[in-house]
């Protein structure tokens, strides 16, 4: 288990602020931060994450392939590793009762996937990643590969994470038991997307004309 105060100091690159400006012409750069906000208020956030993550995967790639010392450091992750490593703490501590050889450990919203394959260098053998991104998932493979090139040969064949591309308010993930389902950022996206503009309000409507309106889609 990695020693909390051993990676103190250990911060993972913020790509945001390396993403080119919504608009090139513009004369005064929109902070990344803020891109990012309104990309989920204007619900284009789907757009505005796969660019990001191509861009990401793009970066990994070229660090594995020019022989990084660490391949992963520039990945963004959400709220930053230092809270990563201490969900990842308590999922593997007595507090959650969860027992890495058995416990289906759910990512949602599992982006880059290296919050997956942490858990599984810290013992969980069935970790399973999911995004509603194909470019995130075709990321948290490339990340998943360099986790496996690092560990032992004999552990290659049985490696305990999958992921899968799924929209959780449309899921396809098959019924199963599942001990532990971890979120950083989903549902805040969800909470975030604008919901479809409503009808005009009118005043001369009869009381609960809107709601059955809604409930019967028109």
């Amino acid at each position: 288990m990695p020693d909390l105060g051993d990676l103190a100091g250990w911060r993972g690159a913020d790509l945001l602020a390396d993403l080119p400006a919504a608009h090139e012409d513009d004369a005064e750069e929109v902070p990344e931060e803020v891109a990012m906000l309104l990309s989920m208020l204007g619900n284009e956030h789907a757009a505005y994450w796969g660019s990001r993550y191509v861009k990401e995967l793009a970066l990994v790639r070229t660090a594995m392939n020019s022989g990084s010392a660490d391949p992963m450091e520039g990945l963004f992750v959400w709220f930053g590793k230092m809270a990563m490593l201490r969900a990842c703490q308590t999922m593997s501590s007595n507090e959650l009762a969860l027992q890495p050889e058995s416990s289906v450990v759910l990512d949602l919203g599992c982006g880059n996937g290296f919050m997956c394959e942490v858990l599984h260098a810290m013992g969980f053998k069935k970790v399973i990643g999911v995004d509603y991104s194909p470019h995130a998932i075709r990321l948290a493979q490339t990340v998943q590969a360099h986790f496996i090139s690092q560990a032992p040969e004999e552990a290659h064949a049985q490696w305990g994470s999958s992921y899968l591309v799924d929209d959780i308010l449309a899921t396809r993930i098959p019924r199963q038991t599942v001990h532990c389902i971890h979120d950083s950022g989903t549902f805040d996206s969800i909470a975030m997307t604008l919901p479809p503009t409503p009808a005009p309000f009118d005043p001369f409507a009869p009381p609960g004309a809107a709601a059955a309106a809604a409930l019967a889609g028109g």
